[in-house]
């Protein structure tokens, strides 16, 4: 079993490590000068500062000196057990390394079979009992309880529970599950009759569990009453009514869960969390985590989840992804990497097995919903703007460790033919038209769509008159835009050589002042359009003219409100309408 960090930096322990797998492995040490020993408790001696209590600590001595015994009697250095050994310490060092000696709270993104659980399972073997382990299955059972067993029976049967690995991996997990709600309110319920009895003898009293549990539940569900009644809990409402605890909601009931698995932890112990999140609304979420952490702040507290909103409401904490995991063998998990991309978004495609398509627009965008149907084999993510696709896709392919390669869709535009082609040396494509409805207006894929609604094959053609008469009429605005979205890609991409004194730096600035040329632009413009007009180039017009106002010509003309809603459908169900719009993208993107 081994963990993989690839970003982590080399230092005393881990070239001991590397030493020590060296022989393992049978590696020939002839020419490595000066190491004629190696002192396995070398290797733990500089590890961070470790508290002394650290049952993590424990294992990676017991680990050391199974090692240093199997090397001393001359064991099968080839022998399967032995390796085993070698590769569960080289776990415990790098989780150390990982996650900075667990000096702050850990959050550990992966999606889903990236190996979450299997990691938990074996973080709860690390920490020996010095814990909890809060798995993401949960069966809450929360029937009353008839038969309350004495304080140190139950403690006992509680500390069982929290030694046993709950995840389906497991035979008979079920039962384990069953008997986790039960247990732990009995346990709350004894510590605090145990104490009602001692403040009626002493007159001392000492909040409970119980209490403290009543309490962060009733803050977060202010419309209801959570109490202890003699023997049992029960709910009232704030009419009056009360209700057992099997009546709760099933949100009721995981909160309550959670509060008092954290809660019966033990002390400056570890709390496990697989999916945090899970059965629980987004607007409860964090105000429960933060108020528990605050509760056992004696704690560290790990989160395993998927759930990216989750992630980012964690603040002072150590995230880390995990990349993915080969089952019991082995989990490839690095430091998430500084980036300029919104932590949220970082998070979306660290987790991606997937090439990454930025494109322009919004989640559910007609954008997005097209290249969601042309490009299946990427993962498409919407970011906005032009300059924020850019700048996205520069951005993820600087990361060293992401696998993923990142590209970008922008619309056609007014972009120039030398930027186009400056931005396709860094994986930003254009559409072959002037934005991503235009799509929908074209000739073959017209056809296709003209007999699914019942429209004359003859109306095309009118319609393409339409459209280029529009740009016709338009030929003005058409061309200032050009003009200002040329001086504003230039003034973006501008870098003024620097100047000796400030004389120099106004030379320098006229000049490139002077290589704004607005009126050369505008009248190239017009003739341009005018020439494509003239020639009734109906695709020329499709990937030059920007123009949101299109489809209105295309539902005049074919009868129709839905026109997109139509051309969408169309574009799901046919690979001929596929192939229709596919010829308008780089062979880059269609090819992959």
């Amino acid at each position: 079993m081994a963990l993989i960090n690839r970003n982590s930096e080399e230092n005393i322990y881990s070239r001991q490590l590397q030493l020590i797998e060296n022989q393992v492995r049978g590696v020939d040490l002839s020419e490595i000068h000066g190491v004629s020993k190696y002192d396995l408790d070398e290797v733990l001696e500089q590890l961070p500062q470790l508290s002394e209590s650290s049952k993590m600590k424990t294992q990676i001595s017991e680990n050391l000196q199974q090692l240093s015994n199997c090397l001393a009697v001359g064991f099968d250095l080839g022998n399967i057990k032995f390796n085993h050994v070698f590769d569960r310490l080289k776990v415990f060092v790098e989780l150390y390394r990982l996650f900075g000696d667990f000096s702050q709270n850990i959050v550990a993104v992966g999606a889903n079979g990236s190996g979450k659980t299997s990691l938990a399972e074996l973080l709860q073997k690390l920490i020996d009992g010095a814990g909890v382990i809060v798995s993401a299955q949960r069966l809450l059972n929360v029937n009353n309880i008839l038969t309350l067993r004495s304080l140190d029976n139950v403690t006992s049967a509680l500390t069982h529970l929290q030694l046993t690995s709950v995840t389906t991996k497991i035979e008979n997990y079920e039962n384990a599950l069953k008997l986790e709600c039960p247990t732990l309110l009995e346990k709350m319920l004894a510590e605090h009759i145990k104490e009602l009895q001692h403040y009626r003898k002493s007159g001392e009293k000492k909040e409970t569990l119980a209490e403290r549990t009543i309490s962060l539940w009733n803050d977060l569900f202010p419309h209801r009453c959570f109490e202890c009644m003699g023997t049992d809990f029960q709910i009232s409402t704030l009419a009056g009514d009360t209700y057992p605890l099997i009546s709760m909601s099933d949100g009721e009931k995981v909160v309550l869960y959670l509060i008092a698995q954290v809660l019966l932890a033990p002390k400056d112990g570890f709390v496990i969390i697989d999916e945090p999140e899970i059965y629980l609304h987004r607007s409860i979420v964090n105000k429960l985590w933060n108020k528990i952490e605050n509760e056992r702040d004696d704690c560290k507290f790990i989160y395993l989840t998927h759930d990216l909103n989750f992630a980012c409401s964690r603040t002072n904490v150590t995230k880390v992804w995990i990349k993915r995991c080969i089952p019991d063998v082995t989990w490839e998990i690095e430091p998430i990497p500084d980036s300029e991309l919104p932590e949220q978004l970082l998070l979306e495609v660290l987790g991606s097995r997937e090439k990454i398509l930025f494109c322009e627009g919004k989640k559910g965008s007609y954008d997005e919903n097209i290249y969601g149907v042309l490009f299946p084999n990427f993962k498409i993510i919407p970011v906005g703007s032009c300059t924020e696709v850019i700048h996205y896709t520069k951005s993820l392919n600087r990361i060293e460790s992401v696998t993923s390669k990142a590209y970008g869709i922008i619309d056609a535009d007014f972009h120039s033919e030398e930027r186009k082609l400056k931005l396709k040396g860094e994986g930003i494509y254009s559409i072959g038209v002037a934005e991503p409805e235009n799509l929908f207006l074209d000739e073959d894929f017209l056809n296709l769509l003209a007999p699914k609604i019942m429209a004359p094959i003859d109306v095309i053609g009118e319609m393409k008159d339409a459209v280029i008469k529009a740009y016709s009429d338009g030929k003005v605005f058409q061309a200032t835009r050009f003009v200002t979205t040329k001086i504003n890609n230039i003034f973006e991409e501008a870098n003024v050589e620097k100047g000796r004194d400030v004389d120099e730096i106004e030379s320098k600035f006229q000049q490139f002042s002077d290589s704004v040329e607005i009126r050369k632009w505008y009248d190239e413009r017009i003739t341009e359009i005018e020439g494509i007009v003239s020639e009734k180039d109906y695709e020329m017009v499709l990937a030059k003219f920007n123009n949101k106002g299109l489809k209105k010509i295309a539902k005049d003309y074919f009868k129709i409100t839905s026109f997109r809603d139509r051309a969408l459908s169309l574009l799901r169900e046919s690979t001929e309408a596929q192939k229709a719009l596919l010829k308008h993208f780089p062979a880059e993107l269609t090819d992959g």
